[in-house]
Order: C-alpha cells, then sequence, then structure tokens
C-alpha cells in the first residue's frame, strides 16, 4: 500500500513539473510601471578580510492595489558582487511560488551570508565592492533590479568630504533665510549633517542622508550684524568631516516701509544718505 501510494505522489509531483511553464533567461529590465522597487540591505559598509557579509534583499509594493508575485521556481531573488553570482552552480525546484504585497507594504526576499569567496572559490581582495541584488524574473513580472549597495573589505573607513554651503551671502533679520548643503563619501555611507548658525544656536546632527544628496535648512538671525556658519558631516561610523564656513550678514531688519526697500533693491547705487538713515535707525 505504501509503495502505490508513493508511487500516486511521484506522477503527480511529475504531472506538476509538467505543468510550471519554462522560466525565461533573467534580463536586466526594471518594470516600467514602477509597481515594485527592490532594496538591497548589508548590516554595515565595513568587513575585515574574510567576515561573512549579510545580505538581505526585501520588494516593496508601491501600488495602490495589493499584488501577488508567482515564481515558476524556487529561485526568487539573486545578487552578485565582482566575481561572484549567488545562484551560480545552484538547483531550483520547478515548484510554483507565490505571495501576496500588500499596498505600500515590504516584504524579505532573500537572506544569505557571503563569506567573500568568489565563483572560483578564491578569497576576494581589499577593495570597495558594489552588490547587484534583484527580483527573480516571474510569470507576471520581469526582473527587478536594486540600486548598487557598496561596501569595504579590508579598507579603512574615509571620511565624507567637507561639505559645500551655499545661499545668500546678506539677509534681513527676523526673516528665515534657506541655506543648501550638500557632501559626498568616498565610501557611499549615508551621512548626517551639523550646521552651526554662529548665533550661539545650532542643528545638532541631523540624517542620514544619501551620498550627494542636497538639503536645505533656514534660519532666523534676530539681531544685525555679521556671522559665520559652520557646517560638518559624519558617515554612518561615525567619522567626521573637516568644518566647512560660510561668512554672512544680516545689515536689515524686515522692511517697515516696503516701496522704500522695494526702491533699494530697484536701484542699488541710488538714494545713499535714505539707504544710511533706514539702516541707522534699523
Amino acid at each position: 500500500m505504501k509503495k502505490k501510494w508513493l508511487a500516486i505522489g511521484i506522477i503527480l509531483l511529475l504531472i506538476g513539473i509538467a505543468l510550471v511553464p519554462i522560466r525565461q533567461a533573467d534580463t536586466p529590465t526594471t518594470f516600467s510601471e514602477d509597481e515594485l522597487i527592490v532594496i538591497v540591505k548589508t548590516d554595515k559598509h565595513n568587513y575585515q578580510i574574510g567576515e561573512p557579509v549579510e545580505i538581505s534583499i526585501y520588494v516593496q509594493n508601491r501600488e495602490d492595489d495589493d499584488i501577488t508575485i508567482v515564481f515558476p521556481t524556487t529561485k526568487v531573488a539573486d545578487y552578485s558582487v565582482d566575481h561572484y553570482l549567488w545562484s551560480a552552480g545552484k538547483f531550483f525546484l520547478q515548484i510554483i511560488i507565490y505571495f501576496t504585497i500588500s499596498s505600500g507594504g515590504q516584504k524579505l526576499l532573500f537572506h544569505d551570508h557571503w563569506k567573500q569567496i568568489s565563483n572560483d572559490g578564491n578569497q576576494v581582495p581589499s577593495g570597495t565592492y558594489g552588490i547587484s541584488g534583484w527580483m527573480a524574473q516571474s510569470l507576471n513580472y520581469p526582473a527587478v533590479y536594486a540600486e548598487l549597495v557598496y561596501i569595504n573589505i579590508g579598507t579603512e573607513n574615509q571620511p565624507p568630504a567637507k561639505p559645500t554651503i551655499t545661499g545668500p551671502a546678506k539677509g534681513k533679520v527676523g526673516v528665515a533665510t534657506q541655506y543648501n548643503f550638500t557632501t559626498t563619501d568616498p565610501d557611499n555611507d549615508e551621512v548626517y549633517y551639523f550646521v552651526d548658525w554662529g548665533d550661539q544656536t545650532n542643528t545638532s546632527w541631523i540624517g542620514p542622508y544619501q551620498s550627494g544628496e542636497l538639503i536645505t535648512k533656514s534660519h532666523t538671525w534676530s539681531q544685525r550684524g555679521s556671522y559665520t556658519i559652520k557646517a560638518k558631516t559624519k558617515d554612518t561610523a561615525g567619522i567626521e568631516s573637516d568644518w566647512k564656513a560660510f561668512p554672512i550678514t544680516m545689515p536689515y531688519k524686515s522692511p517697515q516701509f516696503p516701496l522704500l526697500e522695494w526702491l533699494l533693491e530697484r536701484f542699488p547705487n541710488a538714494f545713499p544718505i535714505l539707504r544710511y538713515l533706514l539702516e541707522f535707525y534699523h
């Protein structure tokens, strides 16, 4: 009797495999309607030689409705690092795999510990590596690729570059003034900013932000005078950049006489006596 049921089970399995469509080869295609986004995460950015790299791949539903993804095999995700491809030489069962992701939801597709070994079995040399991860091609979606994530192996973490500050060199007392800040990190780490407004106030550490991302902050000075805006950055490992200084002046208060203020701005070289008197009485 047991042999009979075993034979029936094998027959049903073979029928199921035969009904599964043959999987097409993965192609580097990004889904055009941007319904899905794939995210690669590592446990940190800097590793010693031989230290396992923890890699997780998530898929996020950006649609207003729930979606179901159907895979023709047990391979739902893959990743590569330099000369290493996770799926190389592996066998995947021809079994239907599917799951549903709610609107705005996120699902862990894959989790692995890369041992810093290439597909030929050798330890990779020290350096900076980009991890490329993707959701495998399914029956109802093409392969969806994540942005590269960079890690350092056997190299020292480098501090972010000194930030760049842009904005007006002059402002008005009592009026919020906007300034832009940006920096890049050589290790592509996320960065934090600390801005000292020069009037005994600061932002404390704010972030994290992406390397190269432009951020805008505003500040209001309460007194006339000359100030120096200073900013520095740090990466996720806490390594700080040097300070960047940006001198400014706050010579005017917000206009009490809008028409006169308009005339002074419209004709910057005219009315020197009137300009002097306005500044004096401010």
